[in-house]
């Protein structure tokens, strides 16, 4: 038996065991940035933030602000170039180039600012927008071949998670204060796998299909909280943002896999699990910034700190039965930060 006679068997074992996860690293808050400074200097404006973008970086800086003004951020332009090598298995390797637009900021100051020294706003932030396709084929077929071997698979992901909330900023005194911005997340995932491999050994085909579909809608409430100082050409600030409570999730899970060709092993699973419990974990953080400004020089800086999100179960699924046997098929759909 040639070494691609175990192609099936082989495939729909990688297939199984393979990670069906959400997106990693989108735990933090450097997705995108806001406002036309916020967008140039990719957000670090913790001390130095100058328009209604504080209702994101720092909402104590509200109330500091001279003309707050209407802020809309129609797009941002996403391009990427995606390479998952052996993300299949050995040499199946999945590729993908991304350009996108994806909206921004919708901010707006709310009340006088004739020297009052409480300020509100509301805001519309576009946190995440990513809509990606990963595709893989392999076709080596002839027909002076006795083996002839195809292969062809898919990852698509499709994640937006959407803020909407308002900042209340105070000034304590000239040159400082504080504030919060409470807000309401939206996230929603789509993650569709698919994968199937064949090949002819001594004129017998044989195929291995796996499918793996993920989807879920989650609601969260979260809080920034902030402070701002500026004492003569600096400007410093630092913010904490919570971790988010979950307020809502609903979530689904379908598989279907199977393998023909083979008499000696078959397999056929399938399985449509709807209304399932969601988890997400978004971190806490804290940031500190500082600007300094000249007559015509701004120069920004910022760190933040993250807390650890260890991968953990977005949806717990069932396992899928397997057809004329009492064996089960794991499903998992895991999530990191």
């Amino acid at each position: 038996m040639t070494k691609r006679s175990f192609l099936p068997a082989a495939g729909l074992l990688a297939a199984l065991v393979w990670p069906s996860g959400a997106a990693a690293q989108d735990a933090h808050y450097w997705t995108y940035g806001y406002g036309p400074v916020g967008q140039l200097t990719e957000g670090v404006l913790v001390g130095g933030v100058e328009d209604l973008s504080a209702v994101y970086y720092n909402p104590g800086a509200l109330a500091l602000i001279d003309e707050p003004r209407f802020l809309f951020g129609l797009t941002s332009i996403e391009l990427a170039k995606i390479k998952a090598p052996n993300a299949a298995g050995q040499d199946l390797d999945f590729d993908s180039f991304v350009f996108d637009i994806v909206p921004s900021v919708v901010a707006g100051h709310i009340g006088r600012n004739d020297g009052q020294a409480n300020h509100f706003a509301f805001a519309f932030l576009s946190r995440h927008d990513t809509d990606w396709d990963l595709g893989y084929s392999n076709a080596q077929v002839s027909a002076a071949s006795p083996d002839a071997v195809a292969g062809f698979g898919r990852v698509r992901e499709r994640v937006v998670e959407y803020w909407v909330g308002g900042t209340w900023s105070h000034r304590v005194r000239e040159g400082l204060s504080f504030g919060v911005s409470p807000f309401v997340a939206y996230r929603a995932q789509r993650s569709r796998r698919s994968l199937t491999l064949e090949d002819l050994v001594s004129g017998t085909s044989r195929a291995v299909f796996v499918a793996n579909e993920n989807e879920y809608n989650h609601g969260r409430l979260l809080a920034k909280a902030g402070v701002a100082w500026r004492p003569g050409h600096w400007e410093l600030g630092a913010t904490v943002t919570t971790a988010g409570i979950g307020v809502y999730g609903a979530g689904k899970a379908v598989f279907n896999g199977s393998v023909s060709g083979v008499t000696s092993a078959p397999f056929l699973s399938a399985s449509t699990q709807k209304g399932l419990d969601v988890t997400y974990h978004s971190p806490w953080s804290v940031a500190g910034g500082a600007t300094w400004r000249g007559k015509r020089t701004a120069i920004h800086t910022t760190i933040e700190w993250f807390s650890a999100v260890t991968p953990y179960d977005i949806l717990t699924p069932e396992p899928a039965p397997v057809a004329g046997s009492s064996a089960t098929a794991p499903l998992e759909f895991r999530g990191a930060g």
